[in-house]
Formats: C-alpha cells, sequence, structure tokens
C-alpha cells in the first residue's frame, strides 16, 4: 500500500508539529538471528532485507530480494532464512553464511491443511 496518498486528515495527525513521514523502506517483519547479534528486516518498499547490527544499531548488510518481502523467519541453526515475497507471490532461500539466494519458488495454488 502507497502510504503516501492516504489523507490523514481524519487520522488526528493534523494536530501533530511535524507533517508524517513514510519510509521508503515500509518494514514489515523483523526476525532475529539466534547467534549472530544480528536482526533481519523485510523491506517490503524497497524490495531488500536489510541486516541490523543490534550492537551498533546499525544496517551491516542489504539483500536485493523478490519483489516486495514480506515475512520472515531463520532455521534454528541460523544457516538459512526464508522469505515470502508478497509482490511476486515466491518464497525465497537465503543462504546466510554465502550471502546468497539460492532458491526462489512461485506458489501455485492452495495447499489443504491436514
Amino acid at each position: 500500500m502507497d502510504h503516501s496518498m492516504m489523507d490523514h486528515s481524519k487520522m488526528g495527525h493534523a494536530a501533530m508539529s511535524t507533517p508524517m513521514y513514510h519510509s521508503a523502506t515500509k518494514p514489515t517483519w523483523a526476525m532475529p538471528h539466534p547467534t549472530n547479534g544480528k536482526v533481519y528486516v523485510a523491506g517490503n518498499g524497497s524490495d531488500e532485507i536489510l541486516e541490523v547490527d543490534l550492537e551498533k544499531w546499525e544496517i551491516t548488510d542489504r539483500f536485493k530480494t523478490g519483489k516486495a518481502p514480506y515475512n520472515l523467519d531463520i532455521s534454528p541453526d541460523g544457516n538459512y532464512l526464508v522469505a515470502t515475497y508478497k509482490g511476486s507471490g515466491e518464497t525465497g532461500i537465503w543462504d546466510l553464511k554465502r550471502r546468497k539466494n539460492f532458491l526462489v519458488s512461485k506458489i501455485r495454488g492452495w495447499f489443504p491443511m491436514v
């Protein structure tokens, strides 16, 4: 959703002394790594995943992704990151040690819950 076109006049923002700012990154999900002191943030608006060092509180890497990354998860051993790409209906799996996306899969149809 492009929030820059929203009418904020009915949301009580008019009383704010400074105008509301919407990040171009549009973060939707943050997932902490189990061991390395980093958190991974899905940048839905910038088509990237940001790696943030929690000690220094700075971005240490950016992974270009498919369209509109939305949800993230990290394997318990910390080796792999899984991202859903809401804008393209795909799922990507990243090897965090090699810093490479090694699989992108298009989701086709619905899978029954058992």
